[in-house]
């Protein structure tokens, strides 16, 4: 007959923190992963709040928020404006986060921190006024602040929002949600480049546009790439006629062997840019004498 049971127990409780450490690592690595492709993939405006509702997900999070500085013309003070915010439908507890607040006011304590590339990690309970009042009207238990930090400049911060107490950090959160901030800060300094460049390519193709001058471009075969409108009027092609054919063939043939010894020096790298007076021809037969300015 059966008298009792024997049982040998042992504490396996480290190896149950390190289980679930390595878990969570391994959530965020994926996330991470994820974020990066939608940031190398999409057009910013897509892919940031996508990336960033990774991120929160993968970290466990109630909420995620991403501010921006802005620092206000007429005074000079520096505030931060709430750019995205995702919410964890299971987790949250529909407390708001700010629409805007300032730097200097709610973090004096952690702002030479974030403004020198350092995250921080802030419990509500024992953080010091006026941190303590600002994140607990909010709801907040726990925030950990990454600095978004774009060409140099301290762009914005992501917050990554806690609502309960008891929520476990490890070493490694840290790391990889500071790459991650990293990740994003390149993802927006290259949407700023790409706008910056749009801009002054519109800003040059009006002023060329507008020039009475011809301005025109080649490949390194001669095949025209770029005209502007005043081609049309000095040789009476249309751009769409002439792009794609040779330059040369708008020029007077007894005149097409001297423009070899024009731009020799050019080609050779001899010279930084040639000038020449060469005679080309109209669609109509006309002949116009042209001043003509080259570099490579």
């Amino acid at each position: 007959t059966i008298t009792g049971v024997s049982v040998f127990g042992r504490d396996i409780t480290e190896r149950k923190h390190v289980e679930a450490a390595l878990y969570k690592r391994d959530r965020l690595l994926e996330g991470l992963a994820e974020a990066n492709e939608l940031l190398l993939t999409a057009d910013i405006d897509e892919a940031l709040p996508q990336a960033l509702t990774t991120l929160g997900m993968s970290a466990g999070a109630d909420k995620i928020v991403l501010f921006e500085n802005d620092t206000e013309a007429q005074n000079g003070v520096l505030s931060a404006q709430r750019r995205f915010m995702w919410e964890a439908p299971a987790l949250a507890s529909g407390s708001s986060i700010v629409s805007e607040f300032r730097i200097d006011e709610s973090f004096p304590h952690w702002l030479a921190e974030l403004h020198g590339g350092e995250a921080v990690l802030v419990y509500a309970e024992f953080a010091p006024e006026p941190e303590r009042s600002f994140l607990q009207a909010q709801g907040i238990s726990s925030i950990f602040i990454t600095p978004v930090i774009a060409e140099e400049q301290v762009w914005g911060y992501i917050g990554y929002v806690y609502n309960e107490s008891g929520h476990t950090w490890y070493e490694h959160d840290e790391s990889v949600l500071m790459t991650a901030a990293g990740s994003i800060a390149g993802a927006i300094a290259h949407a700023q480049s790409k706008k910056a460049l749009q801009r002054s390519e519109e800003r040059y193709r009006s002023v060329v546009n507008s020039v009475q001058e011809v301005i025109f471009q080649t490949d390194k075969d001669l095949r025209l790439v770029f005209l502007n409108p005043a081609w049309q009027q000095l040789l009476e092609y249309s751009p769409t006629e002439s792009l794609g054919t040779l330059f040369t063939n708008y020029i007077c043939p007894t005149d097409r062997g001297a423009l070899g010894d024009y731009c020799k020096p050019l080609f050779e790298r001899e010279k930084m840019f040639c000038r020449h007076e060469i005679r080309f021809r109209t669609k109509h037969g006309a002949t116009r004498w042209i001043a003509v300015y080259a570099s490579l």
